[in-house]
């Protein structure tokens, strides 16, 4: 009853809504009123363009066809007192309407997005109505964004459409969506990787760049304008913590067992007023250096007695050269 489509751009998601779903209800459902929420006054009247002419198709066809009797560029209505009003962006656009079924269209990108919500939550959830919104990502401190983190908590569905769904971009769609029906992940991610070697995928992610493709494409909120890495990126950056806790010692000890014989280095960072002491000592012998003990201590236990003496067993036990930086 209540959904978030998390979408990629132009992947057809208002085209199906104003010619399926809209011209479904408005024949079947009794006395609808349907409330359409545009990010602007252009996609208000691009939406009801496409409605008209996805409801008149069935005229001839469709029992239930009923004429219509209001066409604007802001309303329709049929003879059966079935409504649709398309609403651009304002802070009072929530108040002024009580709906069955409430759309927001591009809410990531809609201003004032997170006062309409709230002021048209008690409507529907007076009316017993339906809630969809529908985008694709922006950044996090949007009302869509929060949705998403908590669609559960908030009785919601979830669903997301990435470019792969889409046979204009797909080259293997046929096989990744027979995957996706089969409920077969690792073969969907095999036609995945398979489809990034084709030409739209290139030529798109190498024109708009990475982050902008993730966002616009792969549905992604972690790759807004101003992140420095992606989420792919700095997940190839960690490994499992393998080092085992010290409950004995001060401070917040990691450690595993390295052999003395090989070469080390110890750099600590003293922080200052509300920073941690971090301490970390790595074995060189080998490249890439491994972490083989790290050492965190708040200030709110910090002695710089206990301090001297932690840092220096620690250079001590594996003979390292130390660094440190400290203002």
């Amino acid at each position: 009853r209540w959904r978030l489509e998390n979408k990629m751009r132009q992947g057809g998601f208002t085209t199906t809504f104003s010619a399926i779903e809209a011209v479904h209800e408005m024949l079947y459902a009794e006395s609808p009123e349907i409330i359409v929420l545009s990010k602007s006054q252009d996609e208000a009247v691009n939406f009801l363009d496409k409605f008209y002419l996805a409801y008149n198709s069935v005229k001839d066809k469709e029992p239930n066809y009923s004429p219509l009797i209001v066409t604007n560029t802001k309303n329709a209505e049929n003879a059966r007192g079935g409504k649709i009003r398309v609403l651009t962006s304002s802070k009072q656009s929530g108040r002024s309407f009580s709906g069955t079924s409430i759309y927001f269209d591009e809410m990531a990108h809609t201003q004032y997005a997170k006062s309409i919500y709230q002021a048209s939550y008690p409507t529907i959830s007076r009316t017993g109505g339906r809630i969809t919104a529908f985008s694709t990502p922006d950044a996090k401190s949007c009302q869509f964004y929060e949705m998403c983190d908590n669609y559960a908590d908030m009785g919601y569905s979830y669903h997301q459409f990435e470019w792969w769904f889409v046979p204009f971009y797909n080259p293997y769609y046929k096989e990744f969506i027979e995957a996706y029906l089969n409920g077969n992940k690792q073969e969907q991610r095999i036609w995945i990787e398979k489809a990034r070697t084709g030409t739209w995928y290139k030529q798109t992610i190498n024109a708009i760049g990475e982050l902008a493709f993730l966002r616009e494409y792969e549905c992604s909120f972690d790759a807004g304008e101003n992140s420095v890495f992606n989420t792919r990126q700095l997940a190839n950056v960690f490994v499992n913590n393998y080092l085992e806790q010290q409950f004995e010692e001060y401070g917040e000890v990691w450690r595993i067992e390295a052999d003395p014989t090989h070469d080390f280095v110890t750099y600590t960072d003293y922080g200052r007023k509300r920073d941690p002491l971090v301490s970390v000592t790595f074995d060189y012998t080998e490249y890439p250096a491994k972490l083989v003990e790290y050492k965190r201590i708040r200030p709110s236990v910090f002695d710089f007695a206990q301090v001297k003496e932690s840092i220096l067993s620690s250079i001590n036990f594996y003979n390292s050269d130390a660094f440190h930086d400290g203002t």
